[in-house]
């Protein structure tokens, strides 16, 4: 097939462009191969060797450590429901709610229609008391009352001890309880007017709840309106002073031990910040069967105990930070990155000190060592936003 004429009048310029550029890419490629021996050494050196540098600055390193705990009291007394009997133990009311404050006298729960109400005491009541009783309990009853009604303790429970434990049962809007009369077989006849023998006031055990310390303030609620209340928790009481508990690791534990009476304790974030604190002990936490063996023995379980007056907005439960401080540096202090250290072949340290007319080395004795830096005392003066070099690009400036 014959091109038409005006494609073979353009067809030897397309061919002499092609021809043109693929000449002018290999002149392109010869000139740049086409290097002296000098430049082809230089181009086979490594770069010259460069610094890594940071700045020098001046402060206060403080070494801490900061544990996340929870806020609790001293003393914490568990109230539970009375064991089953004739009368199935029912959770009725629930006067206390979580934050409250209860107080002698106070009734903190009802169960099956009768109260369980706080008194201070050392122990708990262990039995039923009636008229006539006498004994170290009813002693304690008469003092718990004595607070409130002026009581007398003789250690009988007298006619007075009777209509004091009327009131306070009057109090809160209950009768006191009160012995069924015994019957008795005699079957002689009785003048009209003999009057039947009157009930007897009785206090049970499982109706008063002695507490070491009142006020308390209700830590939880355990149960809830018609709950099964036999020999179960119904709720808690904290009371003592403020004390916060909270999980520490094996390794803060090991410093903690480096640093002795040096560690200061005291509160960081939550309602007690700022607040002076002491440690109280360490001890093992409880094992569970979702805890392993291992778990819990590389995690320890610290109580702090808070100084100073209760802070407004602290409940029982809440998050309290607790700081250890357990070193730090002067106000002041030169502090420079720990990769800025080397140890020289006399063993001491230095750092060097990059500058316009070069690097030089100062000796430095090391105070602090912090999270990657450190607080220096330097043999000449090193102020802050001087350079220090911290590693090397491309090899050593003696080309190691």
């Amino acid at each position: 097939m014959r091109l038409p004429p005006e494609r073979r009048r353009t067809w030897p310029w397309i061919v002499l462009c092609v021809l043109l550029a693929a000449a002018t890419a290999s002149s392109w490629i010869v000139a740049s191969r086409a290097r002296t021996e000098q430049q082809r050494a230089a181009l086979s050196e490594p770069p010259p060797p460069s610094v890594v540098t940071a700045r020098v600055e001046t402060g206060e390193l403080v070494d801490e450590i900061v544990l996340e705990g929870v806020l609790g009291r001293e003393n914490t007394v568990v109230v539970k429901g009375p064991p089953a009997g004739g009368v199935r133990p029912v959770v009725t009311s629930l006067p206390m709610r979580s934050g409250d404050v209860a107080d002698a006298g106070d009734v903190l729960a009802e169960v099956s229609g009768r109260p369980v109400i706080a008194l201070k005491g050392a122990f708990p009541a262990y039995r039923d008391l009636t008229a006539g009783d006498t004994g170290r309990d009813v002693r304690q009853l008469q003092t718990a009352l004595g607070d409130l009604y002026g009581t007398p303790v003789t250690g009988t429970f007298d006619a007075r001890t009777v209509a004091d434990v009327k009131r306070l049962y009057q109090r809160n809007g209950y009768r006191a309880a009160e012995s069924e009369p015994e019957a008795t077989p005699d079957e002689t006849p009785k003048p009209e007017k003999e009057k039947e023998a009157e009930p007897e006031v009785v206090v049970p055990a499982a109706e008063l709840s002695f507490l070491k310390r009142l006020p308390a303030t209700v830590a939880a609620v355990s149960r809830k309106v018609g709950d099964d209340a036999a020999g179960q928790a119904v709720l808690s009481l904290a009371s003592g002073g403020w004390q916060v508990t909270a999980r520490i690791g094996a390794d803060d534990e090991e410093r903690l031990d480096r640093a002795g009476d040096r560690a200061a304790w005291s509160m960081g974030d939550g309602p007690f910040d700022g607040r002076k604190a002491t440690l109280r002990g360490i001890a093992d936490l409880p094992r569970t069967e979702s805890r392993q063996d291992e778990e819990a023995a590389a995690t320890r379980q610290c109580t702090v105990r808070v100084s100073g007056k209760t802070a407004a907005d602290a409940r029982v439960g809440a998050g309290q930070q607790v700081t250890v401080t357990l070193s730090r540096s002067p106000e002041g202090t030169v502090v420079v990155p720990v990769s800025a250290l080397w140890t020289g072949s006399d063993g001491r340290s230095a750092v060097t000190v990059a500058g316009p007319s070069g690097q030089r080395s100062v000796p430095v004795e090391v105070v602090l060592t912090v999270a990657g830096r450190a607080a220096v005392e330097p043999a000449e003066d090193l102020p802050a936003g001087t350079d220090v070099v911290v590693a090397f690009r491309n090899g050593t400036p003696d080309g190691g």
